[in-house]
């Protein structure tokens, strides 16, 4: 989930600096398929590197969200039909996460 889906909710630091890290970082690395694992490892150091915004109330939020998702089928789907999945089973998990 992107950023600008974030709305002053518990995991809004999280993601947004997520976000941030990644577009700074990671963009180039993850233009093309050669650097598939570079891109990966990026994306891995900028959740390390954010790791200090996650707040347990993020956590909670988070693994609620992602137990809805993974109870619906949400995660086996690509972007916008995931993102639709999310929003139809498991909007008060994502408000939760994401809005205040």
């Amino acid at each position: 989930f992107n950023a600008d889906k974030c709305d002053g909710g518990i995991c809004c630091p999280f993601v947004e600096c997520v976000n941030d890290c990644f577009i700074k970082n990671c963009l180039s690395k993850c233009d093309s398929l050669d650097t598939i694992m570079e891109c990966i490892t990026c994306s891995i150091e900028c959740e390390d590197s954010c790791a200090p915004k996650m707040t347990s109330a993020c956590e909670t939020a988070w693994e609620a969200l992602d137990e809805c998702m993974e109870k619906n089928g949400c995660e086996d789907l690509m972007d916008d039909e995931e993102i639709e999945c999310a929003t139809t089973h498991c909007c008060d998990e994502l408000k939760a996460a994401f809005q205040k």
